[in-house]
C-alpha cells in the first residue's frame, strides 16, 4: 500500500464519518472534555487495532482497516470539535 493509498483512503472515511456525526447525539458539557480525551485516544489506537487488516484489495487500490477506522474518528471528531463553537 502506498502512503498516497493510505492517506486517500483516511480522507475518504473522514468525510463519511463528518456526515455520520450528524445522525449522533452531542455530547453534555460535563462529558465534553472526557468525549474528546477518549475519542484521541482511540483514533491513536486505530493504527494499531487493524494495521495488517485488508477490507478491499482491486487493482493495486487497498483499503485497510486501520484507514477506515482512523477516517472515520477523525471525520466525527472534527465535526464535533466544529459544532462546538
Amino acid at each position: 500500500m502506498t502512503p498516497l493509498n493510505g492517506l486517500l483512503v483516511i480522507v475518504l472515511f473522514a468525510v463519511a464519518g463528518f456526515f455520520i456525526a450528524k445522525l449522533l447525539p452531542r455530547p453534555k458539557k460535563t462529558s465534553e472534555r472526557a468525549f474528546y480525551a477518549i475519542g484521541v485516544t482511540v483514533l491513536v489506537l486505530a493504527g494499531f487495532i487493524g494495521a495488517s487488516t485488508k477490507l478491499i484489495s482491486i487493482m493495486g487500490f487497498t483499503i485497510m482497516l486501520s484507514g477506515v477506522l482512523q477516517g472515520l474518528l477523525l471525520g466525527i471528531l472534527i465535526r464535533f470539535a466544529i459544532e462546538r463553537r
